[in-house]
């Protein structure tokens, strides 16, 4: 059961299970894929050569000054220890996503316990869009596993006391910060920095910006950064080079600019990204409307002064929902428009559903249970049909279909659909425990 004590207490080995098993389909079994993966690849095995270009990432001979070298760093890394094929260059991404998972697991539980914790943690690791750009080779998943660490340490900060620990806290935001700045620029920021700021304008604690434990740490970005910024700088086309960096691929993605052709590669409009949100949160979308109620409901409760422990409760609801929407809104104005961008909210959505089970959990109301029964029937019709649709594909297709990876499908399909009509049983009957244990 979910609720148990001692399941709770291992919450961290259950997500890291539950997560690897998930990966295994998308990391294991299979080449690059277009568009993204083939280029990645190159740029990796271009920089993993002796001599490499270790300052601006080379697609062939071309300098390529779309993002920031440190997804390139460890994935050229990985490719001189585990060589060049494309399971070895997504063996960085195979630990970025468990690090996410366990890092949204460590926020949830600091926001409402281990109930949360264990939720949000497989929320990270199994919501469609986290898992598409986790088994994706691009800058993406170190993008977004920056933003959970940058969250953590962003809330954890807000929490602390005056001193050392919040000092210690907002280090560490810092510190992801400075990993998200190097994987892919200033829209790192985003979502952390705003989710600060909206919360405490919402709190009206005015003074937290004026604190000098949140500022100490920008040292560690600077010292992370500016290296390279200067490295940059001091190579022949330098300018250039920065120009293409931080103002085109910047500005360029928000904005039509002449000579920057991402509005034609990726062409957004206002609201996509609303549009498409119910695909990026499966197959958890039925529990998200539930979670979205309750942060409604839970983030305009009115609070005594006394009862600290509902001004936190209440604290947390109103920090998920600062490091979602403006964030959502701010992709939506962009002029460019592709899924993965979103994949910088993921990790907020994964907070929010961690808390909503918690709740859930302690007192479900009747919105949380039509939507888990709502939930349960999702689940069960994908596990019932998904694999045989599959199978028919793959023989259609006269693609290769060994005996032993048909047996394997066949004993996933018999135990997912075990599993899932366990779980639409259990949200019949309102037992939710038992429904997030088997979902």
């Amino acid at each position: 059961m979910v609720g148990s004590s001692d399941t709770l207490k291992r919450w961290p080995v259950l997500v890291v299970a539950v997560v690897s098993a998930h990966l295994a389909f998308g990391i294991l079994g299979r080449g690059l894929w277009k568009p993204d993966e083939p280029r990645e690849a190159a740029i990796a095995a271009r920089m993993a050569r002796p001599g490499g270009d270790l300052v601006v990432p080379h697609l062939g001979d071309a300098a390529f000054c779309e993002k920031p070298p440190l997804y390139y760093w460890v994935a050229a890394g990985s490719a001189r220890l585990l060589g060049r094929g494309a399971v070895a260059l997504r063996v960085p991404n195979a630990l970025y996503a468990l690090a996410g998972a366990l890092l949204v697991g460590a926020l949830a539980a600091a926001a409402a316990g281990r109930a949360a914790a264990l939720a949000g943690g497989i929320a990270m690791g199994t919501l469609y869009l986290a898992y598409r750009v986790e088994i994706w080779m691009a800058t993406d998943a170190l993008l977004m596993l920056s933003v959970a660490g940058a969250l953590l340490g962003c809330y954890r900060g807000l929490a602390a006391a005056r001193g050392w620990e919040k000092l210690r806290w907002y280090a560490l935001m810092h510190a992801f910060l400075a990993v998200g700045f190097l994987t892919k620029n200033v829209v790192a920021w985003i979502v952390p920095g705003l989710a600060l700021l909206v919360f405490v304008v919402w709190e009206r604690r005015w003074r937290e910006l004026l604190t000098w434990e949140l500022w100490a740490g920008a040292a560690i970005q600077a010292a992370a950064v500016l290296p390279w910024v200067f490295a940059v700088g001091a190579r022949p086309d330098g300018a250039a080079e920065l120009r293409a960096f931080f103002i085109n691929n910047l500005f360029g993605r928000f904005t039509a600019m002449q000579g920057v052709g991402y509005t034609q590669s990726h062409p957004g409009w206002p609201g996509a990204y609303l549009v498409e949100l119910p695909v990026y949160l499966l197959p958890w979308t039925f529990l998200m409307v539930a979670a979205v109620a309750a942060a409604w409901r839970a983030a305009g409760r009115p609070v005594g002064s006394g009862d600290a422990g509902a001004a936190a409760g209440r604290a947390a609801w109103r920090f998920a929902a600062a490091a979602i929407v403006p964030g959502l809104a701010v992709l939506s104005a962009a002029a460019t428009m592709r899924d993965i961008y979103a994949g910088v909210l993921m990790p907020s959505f994964a907070l929010l559903g961690g808390l909503w089970a918690a709740r859930a959990l302690a007192a479900p109301g009747r919105l949380d249970r039509a939507m888990a029964r709502a939930t349960g029937a999702f689940l069960a019709a994908v596990a019932f049909l998904l694999p045989p649709a599959l199978l028919v594909a793959v023989l259609r297709l006269g693609a290769p279909a060994p005996g032993f990876a048909v047996l394997l499908l066949a004993a996933g399909w018999i135990a997912g659909a075990w599993l899932a009509l366990r779980s639409w049983r259990a949200a019949r009957r309102a037992q939710m425990g038992r429904f997030l244990a088997t979902a």
